[in-house]
């Protein structure tokens, strides 16, 4: 007789083994993978200040002669002599670099580099 037709132990002689009660896991509330302090530690936090650092810099590359000028909040890409193309570079730039998207109808709102920060520092949080 082959061995797995041979039966050494009767059915009394296997023990019983417990098995845990079935679950219902739809029933129960899952804990998050993340909590909300882990993702943002997870996320870069760019600052009013890295902003409006990339966008200096963006400036300087794009409009010529602005090379160690002063650039301020206050002034706009007018006041150093852009013209459309070029704002709309030196935004281009901004964006790609912060790695943020912002709607054109938002941007068109901007007079100032002021107005420009706050725009992208919305928009960076929002990303």
């Amino acid at each position: 007789m082959p061995f797995w037709q041979r039966s050494t132990e009767s059915a009394d002689e296997i023990p019983h083994i417990e098995h845990d009660p079935p679950c219902d896991h739809s029933a129960q509330q899952r804990a998050p993978l993340w909590t909300e302090k882990e993702k943002a530690m997870t996320q870069p936090v760019i600052t009013r200040e890295d902003i409006f650092a990339v966008i200096k810099k963006n400036i300087a590359t794009v409009i010529e002669g602005t090379e160690g000028l002063v650039v301020t909040e206050t002034a706009s890409m007018k006041d150093f002599g852009a013209d459309s193309l070029e704002m709309v570079e030196v935004v281009s730039r901004s964006m790609k670099e912060l790695r943020i998207k912002v709607p054109r109808t938002e941007l068109s709102k901007a007079s100032n580099l002021k107005e420009l920060v706050d725009i992208f520092e919305r928009f960076a949080v929002a990303a």
